[in-house]
């Protein structure tokens, strides 16, 4: 992986990182007034993608210095794919599988909404991913 395919990772990582943060950032205190299990699943979900797309992040920036990139493809790709199904799930507790979003988290006076931030976290994990698969494919 060159110089450029890592600085094309790290710019997807980066937005996703941005995007995790925006939604625990919107939920603010109402994080400790979480009960439901719904709740507490888009929270912690949330928390997963976010360590996940950092820990890519990271190990990305180490590689810079030094070579590593026989299984950076792979790890960028599995990175991607992991914390796509983390963001979808948080997405989907948010909504307590159903079309209205949790009342405990729910920040209607805020723009963006935690939703909105969910929906570009799931777009910078496909761009993850499929960065990695473009990078590993090719």
């Amino acid at each position: 992986m060159g110089f450029f395919e890592k600085t094309l990772s790290l710019i997807a990582l980066a937005v996703g990182i941005t995007c995790s943060l925006g939604v625990i950032g919107t939920w603010g205190n109402a994080i400790k007034e979480v009960t439901t299990s719904s709740d507490k699943t888009a929270l912690s979900c949330t928390v997963i993608a976010l360590s996940i797309l950092t820990g890519t992040f990271v190990f990305i920036l180490i590689t810079l210095c030094c070579s590593c990139d026989k299984c950076l493809n792979v790890i960028v790709l599995i990175a991607g794919g992991a914390a796509l199904f983390f963001a979808v799930i948080a997405y989907i507790a948010y909504y307590d599988w159903s079309t209205t979003p949790s009342l405990v988290l729910s920040t209607p006076n805020k723009v963006p909404r935690a939703s909105e931030w969910m929906f570009g976290n799931i777009i910078s994990s496909v761009a993850v991913l499929l960065t990695g698969c473009t990078l590993t494919f090719t």
